[in-house]
């Protein structure tokens, strides 16, 4: 058998067109009377400034400026050409190897046409004959002839022709008749679920008979034992299981016919989680928690250090160590005033423009006056001795407080963003800042008067009625016709009219 030379290569693209993509790495592996015979040659190249899109750069790893230094495909071609010869080309994807190759020939200068210049052939074709698919990917070929790919965890030009090589010597040794016909899964087959819908989460479980007028209302569905991991089942007491539509399941209750569509009771308890973490009462307590700060959790800062004196070889030295947690750490300062001093307040003054109205406050009798100044509160904790401030006025801390309540009447009577931001003199940064900041002081001025008026709540039974509705929303720019559905789903008590919530989400 002749000799011949398999050749991969990784690029910044996928084409040479689209994107003027290049070739950043290629590899020659040699092949003499149907053997390897480890005689390679491998080298990385300088794009010239062309960059790898992101997935070029998840498949190869090979980063942009790790290529600064090596040299350009004119460089090294007279070595490529040497060690191919006059040998036979093999590839994997010849289109895609060889559309590159060309490329790199043409831009070098050089009259080298690789794709008419030597003999090739493509093993992802040989491949194909025998199966029913229009595309095979390397890693499905070694699947497919049983080669062993557990090396290529990332694209390496240099390993893709060791396995192409592989692939094409199974490929020559098996008959035509006998090669695979299909590709073997790649993932294991799993056992069938023993328990049809999902077990209750957190002792939440949604999935039930919403049929008030049965018996079977609020009744869980019957569960197989857990700890008989042998037994298979799909009985659920006084429910089964049928097909929805668009591949749902619906619990049907066998004493009244009636189906409802199974949810996920993870999914619902961590959604009213997360609704929980923004509709709440946001008061102060010791901060003293030990815990260090952690950004994605939203978790502050949480060490506290003391001071203390140590005698060292008859010398007085002041060291320092850290706090144990302090019990009070959950206890806010509504809750559990007891628990803490009050130590001292800090007032700052506020500067008003002129042009701009003057910053009014309420006092205790709903009478509004000028506002001066605005204080914070220190207390401190009486366990640990730990000092903290918190803000008796919300707008301690802003740059210019001066323009909310001229922002807000602004916002309330539908003043266009632009419009504003001219009567203000500021920029729309701050003025996003500040809705955001309105919409805070409204969750918290809501959370603070349910917890106060709560109790009032115990003695009456309330009627309450929810809806959802949707509205298609263009997200990014009128000219564009893709639309965004955004969902609400509101909740309102029945006598009243109170609107309990309205949750706007995708």
């Amino acid at each position: 058998m002749a000799r011949q030379v398999v050749i991969d290569t990784e690029t910044t693209g996928l084409s040479t067109v689209v994107g003027r993509h290049r070739v950043i790495e290629i590899a020659l592996v040699e092949i003499n009377n149907g053997k390897l015979t480890g005689n390679t040659f491998l080298t990385r190249l300088n794009p010239e400034g062309r960059k790898s899109t992101p997935t070029a750069l998840a498949t190869h790893g090979i980063k942009d400026s790790q290529l600064l230094k090596e040299p350009l495909f004119q460089e090294v071609l007279p070595d490529i050409l040497n060690f191919i010869d006059d040998s036979e080309l093999i590839f994997f994807n010849k289109a895609f190897d060889l559309e590159f190759m060309d490329n790199e020939a043409k831009l070098s200068g050089s009259g080298v046409v690789f794709s008419a210049d030597y003999k090739s052939l493509c093993v992802q074709v040989m491949t194909l004959e025998t199966m029913n698919r229009s595309k095979l990917s390397l890693d499905d070929a070694c699947r497919a002839y049983g080669v062993d790919n557990s090396e290529r965890i990332i694209h390496s030009a240099l390993i893709d022709a060791q396995l192409t090589a592989r692939v094409y010597f199974k490929l020559l040794s098996t008959p035509r008749k006998d090669r695979p016909k299909n590709v073997p899964h790649n993932t294991v087959r799993k056992d069938p679920e023993k328990f049809p819908i999902q077990r209750a989460y957190k002792g939440y479980q949604i999935n039930f008979c919403y049929n008030t007028q049965c018996e079977n209302y609020g009744v869980p569905p019957k569960f197989p034992d857990p700890h008989d991991l042998g037994k298979e089942s799909t009985d659920l007491g006084n429910y089964r299981i049928k097909p929805g539509e668009d591949g749902a399941l619906l619990i049907e209750c066998k004493t009244c016919l009636t189906s409802t569509t199974t949810y996920s009771n993870k999914g619902i308890v961590q959604e009213v989680e997360r609704l929980r973490s923004i509709y709440q009462l946001n008061v102060p307590s010791c901060p003293n928690t030990g815990l260090r700060e952690d950004k994605r959790k939203g978790i502050p800062d949480g060490l506290r250090y003391e001071t203390y004196t140590k005698t060292v070889r008859g010398v007085e030295k002041t060291r320092t160590r850290l706090k144990k947690p302090c019990p009070n750490q959950h206890k806010d300062i509504l809750s559990h005033s007891d628990n803490y001093w009050l130590d001292s307040k800090n007032t700052k003054k506020l500067k008003n423009i002129k042009g701009l109205t003057k910053i009014v406050f309420p006092d205790s009798d709903g009478k509004y006056h000028h506002l001066r100044e605005v204080v914070s509160q220190t207390f401190k904790c009486k366990s640990c001795r730990t000092k903290f401030s918190s803000a008796i006025n919300p707008q301690k801390g802003q740059h210019n407080p001066q323009i909310n309540y001229l922002l807000f009447s602004l916002l309330v009577n539908k003043v266009p963003i632009n419009r504003v931001e001219e009567v203000l003199m500021t920029t729309p940064s701050v003025i996003y800042k500040r809705i955001e900041f309105f919409y805070n002081q409204c969750v918290q001025f809501e959370q603070y008067q349910l917890k106060k008026h709560w109790h009032k709540m115990k003695t009456k039974t309330l009627k309450l009625c929810m809806d959802r509705k949707f509205f298609d929303v263009n997200w990014t720019n009128k000219l564009e016709p893709r639309r965004t559905r955004l969902y609400i789903t509101g909740a309102a008590e029945r006598s009243s009219g109170y609107i309990l919530r309205g949750t706007v989400n995708f």
